[in-house]
């Protein structure tokens, strides 16, 4: 699954609308619109907040496993 597509899932699951999200992270609606179409990837820090606003570790939203 990609991030966007994630972000998505997860937002949904979250009962937020795409501008609810957008307004918490402190990025456009259409910006948003983008991460979650795979037009773009989020910036480090907006994937951050993402988490952030979903309760979600970074991790868990990117699939990044440690390495030991």
């Amino acid at each position: 699954m990609t991030i966007g597509k994630k972000i998505k899932d997860l937002r949904l699951k979250a009962g937020l609308t795409r501008r609810q999200l957008a307004n918490s992270v402190g990025i456009t609606e259409a910006g948003l619109f983008k991460i979650e179409k795979d037009e773009r990837g989020p910036l480090f820090e907006t994937a951050e907040r993402i988490a952030e606003a979903l309760n979600i570790s970074l991790d868990t939203l990117s699939n990044i496993k440690s390495i030991k």
